[in-house]
C-alpha cells in the first residue's frame, strides 16, 4: 500500500514496528498517524507525543534521545559531570520527539 505524508520536516525517516518512525540523521522518533479527513485516505502526518508537528531536523548526528545515551560509552566517563548538571552536549537539546517529550 502506498501512503502520502504531509511533510517530513527535513527528517529522513525509517519506519518502526509500532507506528513510530525514527530519523536516520538526528535520531528523534515521531508517530505516523492517518488523517481524520475521510476524503484524504492514505494520507498521514507525523506528530510528537503532545500532538504538535515535529521540529525541523537539526542535522546533528550526535544527539541522544530518551534513555539511549551516547554519553554512556566508556562507562559515561567523558560526560558524567555534564550529565549531572544538565549541560551534556548530547542530551541538552530542545526536541519534541516522543522519546524526549
Amino acid at each position: 500500500m502506498m501512503i502520502t505524508v504531509w511533510s517530513a520536516y527535513g527528517h529522513r525517516f525509517q519506519s518502526g514496528d509500532s507506528g513510530s518512525e525514527t530519523c536516520m540523521t538526528c535520531g528523534g522518533t515521531w508517530e505516523l498517524s492517518e488523517t481524520t479527513d475521510p476524503g484524504d485516505w492514505n494520507s498521514h502526518y507525523y506528530h510528537a507525543s503532545n500532538g504538535d508537528d515535529p521540529d525541523e531536523c537539526t542535522g546533528n548526528t550526535s544527539l541522544a534521545h530518551g534513555y539511549e545515551r551516547v554519553c554512556q560509552n566508556d562507562n559515561g566517563r567523558q560526560c558524567a559531570d555534564d550529565i549531572e548538571n544538565g549541560t551534556c552536549e548530547h542530551t541538552s537539546h530542545s526536541c519534541n520527539c516522543i522519546q524526549c517529550g
